[in-house]
């Protein structure tokens, strides 16, 4: 039964790994030609190193990937677009900041699942060479980046600038 339930946690996070790539596109599609853009990138190669890493742990298993989650990674990006963020068209900095936290949560449930793979997987033969510390560390880099970059744009979003503004 290990097998079943590791399966259907790999495609849990193959389906949250396609919300959060589409999710980091969409942020920097916004965000382009700022500081904030430079680590988008950084952390889209990171973001798809792991997917490629989940799709090999999924071949090795001989158990398919679940079009079904892909799809409603892909979906649940698209549908979260459409949240009230006090602009009906527009980019604001508020969505801004969503859309970080959005990515920090994937980060940390990322560096979760790398935690407990390398914890209860390390040593199954058909997981050799996959280096879940690596994993786990460059999703941790990631994580402790991107707080700094969601402090910078709640504040941008929340902060009151001038007392006059609060009148």
């Amino acid at each position: 039964m290990s097998d079943a339930y590791l399966t259907t946690y790999l495609n849990d996070h193959l389906g949250a790994s396609v919300a959060g790539i589409e999710l980091a596109r969409r942020c920097l599609s916004k965000n382009a030609k700022s500081d904030l853009a430079t680590f988008l990138e950084e952390l889209l190669l990171v973001l798809e190193e792991n997917q490629v890493k989940i799709r090999k742990l999924l071949r090795r298993l001989n158990a398919g990937e679940s079009e079904l989650k892909k799809l409603g990674g892909w979906a649940l990006e698209k549908v979260g677009r459409l949240k009230l963020n006090n602009s009906l068209l527009g980019y604001t900095s508020l969505a801004r900041v969503i859309e970080l936290e959005a990515l920090l949560a994937g980060l940390k449930a990322q560096s979760a699942m790398w935690s407990a793979l390398q914890k209860y997987r390390s040593d199954d033969e058909r997981f050799a060479g996959i280096d879940f510390d690596r994993s786990k560390r460059l999703s941790e880099e990631m994580l402790e980046r991107i707080e700094g970059y969601h402090s910078r744009a709640a504040e941008k979003a929340f902060a009151v600038r001038n007392i006059s503004e609060q009148v």
